[in-house]
């Protein structure tokens, strides 16, 4: 081989690396710019299909399109999330309707070519649904990233733990986009490949998030029980038992039962056919109180009554309780006085409800009882 023509192909060498390095510039540039445009979306998730950033855009910016033209076919993924709100329950019935009905049109024809690329666009959608809601409430991290930190994730982790250390329980999926938009707008400042690396490692930041708050949550009960306050202890018990969580009769017993041994009261809970006109049998201080639950919507009525005067002599209670949600008739109220029985409506059980943090050994019933 001559001289001119080793120069030859080291000119074409030279140029065809000129050109490929430039290509890659550009195109780092287009991706930076891309990032920006979806730096609240993409996320680790994405990135481990492995697809390559370049082509996932690409299903955002279809994604995009459907969800600005309010296409049927976005429609239909919005609905199917609201309701199902599972990805692959979405996927597996809607993926025929999209290919009977829409996989002629042009743009989708194009990019949709199998259910793998089509989980991929209902997956794009999807996110930009859950960022459109949530975009008023993204926080902003303000991540600085320092040169210091191109070996280490810290500044992300600081980041998080001063986010934690606030007490809030912001949903993760809050906190994960505003991880990802706090990366991604410095896209440009930090490097593509650097923006790749802390997107790769999302699901850590938000497991350093869950551990992070978790450990601030005990410093502050520490702190409080130390001053004596149980508030979240108390919260906690009156959230339990919350009457407006009743459906039926039933749950209305169990209700009480769970209610009355709060209170200290030593339970039996009886139900069913053959009850001899009592759903609980509750003592305390020596006494015993058989007890009638009416799950109602209508006033209860004189009926009730009269079974529990019965319970009252099956059973050898010293009173007897009729205990509803709604409220009593007029006729009920004047049979109850003439057989000594008390009444509680749902106003007088929400006054039950607020004795539970009082003395223990307190018969709570004489506050009904005494006037009978």
């Amino acid at each position: 081989m001559n001289l001119s023509s080793k120069f030859v192909i080291t000119g074409i060498l030279i140029t065809t690396l000129v050109f490929y390095f430039r290509y890659k510039v550009l195109l780092h540039k287009r991706i930076s710019k891309k990032i920006e445009k979806y730096d609240y979306l993409i996320g680790s998730d994405i990135i481990k299909i492995e697809m390559g950033l370049n082509q996932i855009i690409k299903y955002y910016d279809l994604a995009y399109d459907l969800t600005v033209q309010q296409h049927e076919f976005y429609v239909i993924i919005k609905n199917a999330y609201e309701k199902l709100k599972n990805g692959k329950l979405i996927i597996n019935n809607t993926y025929d309707i999209y290919k009977r009905l829409y996989n002629k049109e042009k743009k989708l024809k194009k990019y949709i070519k199998s259910q793998t690329d089509y989980s991929m666009l209902v997956h794009c959608i999807v996110q930009l649904i859950i960022y459109n809601r949530n975009k008023n409430s993204i926080l902003d991290l303000s991540i600085n990233f320092k040169y210091s930190d191109r070996k280490n994730n810290n500044c992300i982790n600081n980041a998080v733990d001063t986010l934690a250390s606030t007490l809030k329980k912001y949903s993760l999926s809050i906190v994960r986009i505003s991880v990802i938009h706090a990366i991604t707008k410095n896209a440009r400042r930090i490097g593509l490949n650097r923006v790749l690396k802390y997107l790769s490692n999302i699901d850590k930041y938000m497991n350093f998030y869950k551990e992070k708050l978790e450990y601030y949550l005990i410093i502050k009960r520490k702190s409080n029980y130390l001053a004596g306050n149980f508030e979240d202890i108390s919260k906690k018990i009156i959230k339990d038992i919350n009457q407006y969580d009743v459906q039926n009769g039933y749950q209305f017993e169990e209700y009480l039962e769970r209610l009355f041994k709060l209170l200290n009261y030593k339970v039996r809970h009886l139900g069913g056919s053959g009850d001899q006109g009592a759903d609980l049998i509750v003592k305390k201080n020596h006494l015993t109180y058989v007890i009638q639950a009416k799950f109602y919507s209508d006033n209860v009525g004189n009926r009730s009554v009269q079974e529990i005067v019965a319970a009252i002599s099956y059973y050898g209670a010293h009173h007897g309780i009729v205990i509803t949600n709604s409220k009593f008739t007029k006729s009920a109220i004047e049979l109850a006085k003439a057989n000594h029985v008390t009444l509680i409506n749902g106003l007088g059980l929400e006054r039950l409800k607020d004795c539970i943090f009082q003395d223990p050994n307190e018969d709570f019933f004489t506050m009904y009882t005494k006037n009978v």
